[in-house]
């Protein structure tokens, strides 16, 4: 056997081995998913001296085993509004959400939303909650207190 043709097996046999690996159906406890106009997911991204963005992602939790019957999570962040002045460098805000995986890599059983800031800030530019069926509120991040530039 060449190398060439060892090189082209190896190859193949990897790109077979992750396309079995990423498109296995995921299982969900979830119903009713909406993260705005009844999407699975949101997705906000802003530039400039000022701005806002915001996600919010809410679902039913239809196992007979979740200890709570819905879960919701939110998360926004806004810079350069009043009362504060606009900001001198442009910030970009990006806020993100879904559903997630928590204590089985294959079943979803938690919604998430989080934020970021980038730019010049100083303080937190960061932020995320994930709330899950079975555990309630595993992650609650404070909320951004960056103040920008």
């Amino acid at each position: 056997m060449t190398v060439q043709r060892f090189i082209r097996i190896a190859i193949y046999l990897t790109l077979l081995g992750w396309a079995g690996n990423h498109c296995q159906a995921q299982n969900s406890v979830l119903g009713n998913i909406n993260c705005g106009g009844n999407q699975a997911t949101c997705f906000q991204q802003s530039s400039g001296s000022s701005g806002a963005v915001r996600c919010t992602c809410s679902a039913d939790c239809l196992s007979n085993s979740c200890t709570t019957s819905s879960v919701a999570s939110t998360r926004a962040v806004q810079w350069g509004l009043p009362p504060l002045q606009p900001c001198l460098f442009s910030v970009t805000g990006t806020a993100t959400g879904g559903t997630t995986a928590t204590s089985s890599p294959s079943t979803q059983t938690s919604v998430f939303t989080s934020t970021t800031i980038t730019g010049v800030v100083i303080g937190t530019s960061s932020s995320k909650q994930v709330v899950d069926c079975f555990a309630g509120t595993i992650q609650d991040d404070p909320l951004i207190g960056g103040i920008c530039l």
